[in-house]
């Protein structure tokens, strides 16, 4: 459905009005000497009704989906033009290949009705009721314990057959008599497809019921099995409460892009600015009375002062801030309880480093003066000594030993006999046993 809408991209959303593909098929469509008027009408009407998709928004794709389903013999017989006028090889791109496959796929196909039936008798209503009442108007209308039966009763077999009649329950707790729509009747009608859909239909419910009743648990009364009885004061205190979280989610984006905008801008401003966006305020100042506009500017100046008044001079606020950091800090560390920290981490890292010297010396004592031991290694097995004493912890390493920048490097040094780049023997032994002298004199 997203390859679908971003190939015949919809005229209709924002940024997409002059899109070469979506004036593209309705072009080709006005072209159409095989069909008549009426039709080419219902087609783009049809067409146009398609909503844009912005994000990951599942339920647009979903409400996409019967418009679609209506559509499909038109938009292959629109992909089967393209392939003809393309030049000079007739082949359709990725995005215009998995869109005609998809449309030709049977499963495809019962994934789309599957959809639309969702989107018409649940998703849509639940969404429109949201937006409709408060979350204390839903309850008074039993709306959460309604959702949660009819979502059982649909995730069974015949449950599932039942959404083939569009029975519309959640809908009318929204609207008395809802509306006919005349795409889900071919939705709906009989299809070698039904087996798969009612297969979808039945999973996506029971998945769906588990979640509600996980969202509504606060809502439903677990003895009635019905939503809880709204008293007086409830309503007082929660009457204009939104059922949805829009409200927060666009006031976060909107801060989000003011930060981004004035990286610099204080809490203050940005929250003015958000304020006169969410609020319509330059709107309100557009199409209202003047002199209501009038009496506005003239509190707004006359509290402004006063705020000034009571804030005092620059002197008084830095003073105040002062005072307000002194005041809301983070209260001073015990000095005894620091004190005792430090010394238990310094006798612990004065036994590691003792450990460490010691484990170091009894390492490298059977070789000091034994030049014999070292002059019988290989010298792959000498830079393997090498590479493993320079893996000694630093806490190892007093003050002032820099005993391993003595090591040679493995692998540099002159030229041999053979051509090969490497360290004479005899010099990297001698290098060895002055680095390991030097450190044991120098840890003593």
């Amino acid at each position: 459905m997203y390859e679908l809408s971003k190939f015949v991209c919809v005229q209709e959303g924002k940024g997409m009005k002059n899109d070469q593909k979506g004036q593209a098929f309705m072009i080709w469509v006005a072209g159409r000497k095989d069909i008549s008027e009426e039709v080419r009408t219902w087609i783009r009407v049809t067409h146009k009704a398609m909503k844009p998709i912005v994000g990951n928004r599942y339920f647009v794709n979903h409400s996409n989906c019967k418009l679609v389903y209506e559509l499909v013999p038109t938009y292959l017989a629109f992909l089967e033009y393209i392939k003809e006028t393309k030049t000079p090889n007739k082949v359709l791109n990725r995005l215009e290949s998995s869109v005609k496959a998809g449309l030709e796929d049977p499963k495809v196909i019962a994934m789309m009705r599957a959809a639309a039936i969702l989107a018409t008798e649940i998703e849509l209503p639940v969404i429109y009721a949201a937006k409709k009442f408060s979350y204390l108007e839903l309850q008074e209308k039993n709306f959460y314990s309604t959702v949660f039966k009819c979502l059982e009763l649909w995730s069974t077999e015949d449950g599932a057959k039942q959404l083939f009649a569009l029975p519309g329950s959640i809908l009318r707790l929204i609207y008395e008599t809802p509306k006919e729509d005349p795409y889900m009747k071919r939705i709906v009608a009989p299809h070698e497809t039904d087996a798969d859909v009612l297969t979808i239909l039945k999973g996506c419910l029971q998945k769906g019921a588990v979640t509600w009743a996980a969202h509504a648990i606060g809502h439903i009364d677990p003895d009635t099995k019905n939503d809880f009885i709204v008293t007086p004061a409830a309503k007082a205190r929660g009457a204009q409460a939104a059922a949805d979280n829009d409200l927060s989610e666009s006031s976060i984006a909107l801060i989000r892009c003011v930060q981004d905008w004035a990286k610099n801008l204080r809490v203050e401003g940005t929250e003015a600015l958000v304020m006169a966006k969410k609020n319509k305020t330059v709107q309100y100042l557009q199409e209202g009375n003047l002199g209501v506009h009038s009496r506005l500017f003239a509190y707004v100046r006359r509290k402004a002062r006063e705020d000034l008044k009571k804030a005092g001079t620059k002197d008084d606020v830095h003073r105040r801030i002062a005072e307000d950091k002194v005041k809301y800090s983070a209260p001073a560390p015990c000095t005894e309880l620091l004190a005792k920290k430090r010394a238990t981490r310094d006798e612990a890292r004065a036994k590691n480093k003792a450990t460490a010297v010691d484990f170091i010396r009894q390492l490298v004592q059977p070789y000091v003066n034994n030049e014999e031991a070292i002059a019988k290694k290989s010298g792959k097995e000498l830079d393997g000594m090498i590479a493993a004493w320079k893996l000694v912890p630093p806490i190892a390493n007093r003050e002032g030993v820099t005993w391993l920048a003595s090591f040679p490097k493995e692998g540099s040094g002159t030229a041999g006999k053979n051509g090969k780049c490497g360290i004479v023997k005899e010099d990297k032994v001698k290098s060895i046993l002055s680095a390991l002298r030097g450190y044991l004199n120098a840890t003593r």
